[in-house]
């Protein structure tokens, strides 16, 4: 990964889902019609993004479109993307075109890490989406990872009460995000020397006993 500015969506995915950690179903596609192939592959509705590595942040760009639920909505959506991609971010090498899963229900978590020059490799998670701005509802540990520290970080949290269920409400699968902070810390402690960041964000994490998702991915190499 190292001579890429960031490491794109797609890539980033495919590598987390390499080593098991749970991603979206998705197709990175280069033309309208093979979106509309992998959409029918998926099932309606789907998401599409623009991916490429020197676009970190694509609904910053309104690079991304949710909900679509039809050929017609996706040929519209993918040559509006196209435009809004040469508009806004003119200079950007584009790799292709997302298209993904819907994931709609779950609560929205997240988990990041950073290579801070005074302190080594830290780790969070917290509450996801936009959540993470308005919020602030996260916590921190050192890595390399303690047994216990990740259930410890959730406990932390001030959605703790939701995650577990407040006022009678179904819990959320808690040790499903205990197993994925823990699998991103091992992960960043392993390749501390070539990764700067990692940022997860949205997890979508489930009721019950049904896991979690990864919705949206990036890795920033340490520079050369």
């Amino acid at each position: 990964v190292r001579g890429r500015a960031t490491v794109h969506e797609a890539d980033a995915k495919r590598f987390f889902g390499a080593l098991g950690l749970p991603v979206t179903r998705e197709f990175l596609v280069c033309d309208a019609d093979s979106a509309l192939r992998a959409a029918a592959e998926i099932g309606w509705p789907v998401a599409i993004k623009v991916v490429s590595d020197q676009i970190a942040h694509k609904s910053e760009h309104g690079l991304v479109a949710l909900a679509i639920g039809n050929e017609a909505a996706l040929r519209d959506a993918y040559e509006r993307l196209m435009r809004a991609a040469a508009e806004s971010v003119p200079s950007a090498s584009i790799a292709g075109f997302l298209v993904q899963e819907m994931v709609r229900a779950g609560m929205e978590t997240f988990v990041g890490v950073s290579r801070e020059p005074d302190f080594g490799s830290v780790i969070a998670c917290g509450v996801g989406g936009v959540g993470i701005e308005i919020f602030r509802d996260y916590a921190l540990r050192l890595l390399p990872l303690a047994a216990g520290d990740a259930a410890a970080m959730i406990a932390e949290l001030k959605a703790y009460p939701l995650l577990q269920g407040a006022r009678s409400a179904q819990p959320y699968d808690i040790p499903a995000l205990i197993a994925l902070i823990e699998a991103v810390g091992a992960i960043a402690w392993t390749e501390r020397d070539s990764l700067r960041e990692i940022d997860l964000n949205p997890i979508k994490l489930f009721h019950g006993a049904d896991g979690c998702r990864i919705v949206d991915a990036l890795i920033v190499p340490t520079a050369t």
